[in-house]
């Protein structure tokens, strides 16, 4: 009986370890993922950010453009381009207002 005693305690201290070695390695790797989804979120950001710099950078010169136009004498659908350009901004306008509000508000 002491030996089926003695047999139970090392399988008990043996499956204890491989347990312990087996969750450190999983959360080593867990960390590494947490890692690396952390750097692709970054990367998104900032892509996120240049995308929308190159778009407004677009929208100002084709404002410019269409002003330009208008100026030596363009068509209606300038004027109308220009008015889609101008409701486009404030449409953006309002949804990082809106984006932004929800975001402190959760503060």
């Amino acid at each position: 009986m002491e030996i089926l005693l003695d047999y139970i305690i090392r399988f008990e201290t043996a499956l204890t370890l491989v347990v312990t070695v087996f969750g450190g390695i999983l959360a080593r790797g867990q960390a590494r993922i947490s890692k690396k989804a952390t750097q692709r979120f970054a990367l998104r950001q900032k892509e996120t950010l240049l995308s929308m710099q190159l778009l407004f950078a677009s929208i100002k010169l084709n404002k410019a453009t269409a002003v330009s136009v208008k100026e030596i004498g363009g068509n209606g659908e300038v004027e109308k381009a220009l008015s889609d350009c101008e409701d486009a901004e404030k449409e953006y306008e309002n949804f990082t207002r809106e984006i932004l509000s929800t975001k402190i508000s959760k503060i």
